[in-house]
């Protein structure tokens, strides 16, 4: 029917309407979550040839930088030396990390579905309405580009499995081993896609045992021999495994959150794409009445193993944030998408066309306003962009990757201490003898008497200048 693919549209434009609200003005305006400026400043420093692969430069108190493996910061990095050194460089990095995870989510959902499926488009809505996801767009995470490349796995092993091609079998290793290169051990849950499916479709087969084994022991082989073969790797991943990976399960890294933080937030996050999918089923199933089939359930019990299997071990570490569930989150989604479908997809051909381009008509409308509307409230978003403008200013008057004192308070002002690093190349140092003070929230510098007002066009800070001690012939330029 000529209307076949309007539910598709229908539901693009309900998540541009979603993406226009939650996540466009923030990637118009510059500002970010303080890690996601923190990854910025390290990609742009490696930009810049300030800082090797195997070690990272953030800021002279923070050096090298060995917090995640390093392959964000080349990433992003290759942006910076393209596009220049502007806030809106890494916010293009976000928005393409998004488009990708919205395009392999549905690629994959079609590999199964079809290409024809009237409601293959359900994944980018699933998203669009989990809040999580959203936020964590809005900033460059870690986990962003992890989830590009466990989706990118999971495609490339469902082409494999498809098409018994060895080429996307490895390439689909390959892309779970960037993934590892950007966060480490959280990123390889994608390598469990092949066992899970041989458990579900082909547990009777050794021969397919084996080769859905197989991406453990080669992964596992790839990172021995990059340890192995260069010392700076080894050297890196000791210090890694030491202060991020074993601190973070021991606890030695306090978040001060409940032990089972990240179920209880998991619970939340899915709620939404949960009830809609249920909303889905139960209109479809009163319309026309329909059973799900076994191939289509053992698909969907394959995508929530996969989503759990990248979510669950989590619970391990002592060291929780709630988007360390965003690799997972597109994985429910697909789930969600499958298992609503067929009864989507049902009511939908129950419903005359007519109502179907009325619906579409409308929801494009709303959908412009709402991109139209980001542009013009991007400002208000923007509750970083004084201090970035601040940054900016400073580095008219002191030079670029120098040391500026500061009291002890901003010293661990994490949001102070990135922007600074990023837009300025600045360590903030309460230790040091420099020749410069910061002062933000109204702080005075200790010793004032040392310290002179400089005269800058600052909202968020005071500049102060050391004081030329008296009679001294010794002119500094400034």
């Amino acid at each position: 029917m000529g209307y076949d693919f309007s539910i598709n549209r229908i539901l693009f434009f309900l998540s541009i309407i979603v993406v226009g609200m939650l996540l466009l003005p923030y990637w118009l305006s510059p500002g970010m979550f303080f890690d996601g400026v923190t990854y910025a400043a390290v990609a742009n420093n490696w930009s810049q040839k300030i800082g090797e692969f195997w070690r990272p430069f953030y800021h002279h108190r923070d050096e090298p930088f060995m917090a995640h493996p390093p392959l964000l910061y080349v990433l992003l990095g290759v942006f910076y030396k393209l596009l220049g050194h502007d806030w809106w460089v890494e916010e293009l990095y976000n928005f393409l990390t998004y488009a990708l995870t919205i395009i392999l989510s549905i690629a994959i959902v079609q590999r199964i579905a079809g290409s024809s499926n009237i409601t293959s488009f359900l994944p980018f809505f699933f998203l669009s309405i989990t809040p999580l996801y959203s936020w964590a767009f809005r900033t460059t995470l870690m986990d962003n580009t992890v989830t590009v490349f466990a989706l990118l796995s999971v495609y490339l092993g469902l082409i494999y499995v498809q098409s018994d091609q060895i080429i996307f079998f490895l390439a689909a290793i390959v892309s779970v081993f960037l993934g590892f290169m950007v966060k480490g051990p959280p990123a390889l849950f994608p390598m469990f896609f092949l066992p899970v499916h041989t458990l579900l479709f082909y547990r009777n087969s050794i021969k397919k045992w084996v080769i859905a084994l197989l991406p453990l022991i080669i992964i596992a082989i790839m990172v021995c021999a990059l340890i192995l073969l260069s010392n700076k790797a080894l050297y890196f991943f000791e210090v890694y495994f030491t202060k991020q990976v074993v601190a973070s399960i021991r606890g030695i890294e306090s978040t001060h959150t409940p032990r089972w933080y990240l179920l209880q937030k998991l619970v939340i996050e899915l709620l939404p794409m949960s009830l809609v999918s249920a909303i889905f089923i139960f209109i479809g199933s009163k319309k026309i009445k329909t059973s799900f089939s076994f191939s289509s359930s053992s698909w969907v019990t394959l995508f929530l193993l996969v989503a759990l299997v990248g979510s669950l071990p989590l619970l391990i570490s002592q060291k929780q944030r709630a988007f360390y569930l965003v690799p997972s989150l597109p994985f429910f989604a697909i789930a969600c998408s499958l298992i609503s479908s067929q009864y989507l997809t049902r009511f939908i051909q129950s419903i005359n066309s007519k109502v179907l381009n009325k619906t579409e008509i409308v929801v494009w409308v709303l959908s412009m306003i709402s991109v139209l509307s980001s542009f013009l409230t991007r400002r208000i978003f923007s509750d970083d962009s004084f201090l970035v403008n601040d940054i900016l200013t400073l580095t008219h008057k002191v030079e670029p990757y120098s040391t500026i004192r500061c009291s002890s308070t901003t010293a661990v002002n994490w949001k102070w201490v990135a922007y600074a690093a990023r837009y300025g190349g600045y360590t903030l140092d309460d230790q040091c003898d420099a020749r410069y003070y910061l002062s933000i929230l109204e702080e005075v510098p200790e010793n004032n008497l040392q310290w002179e007002l400089v005269n800058l066009m600052l909202t968020q800070c005071k500049l102060y200048k050391k004081r030329e001690p008296e009679g001294s012939l010794l002119l500094r330029p400034e």
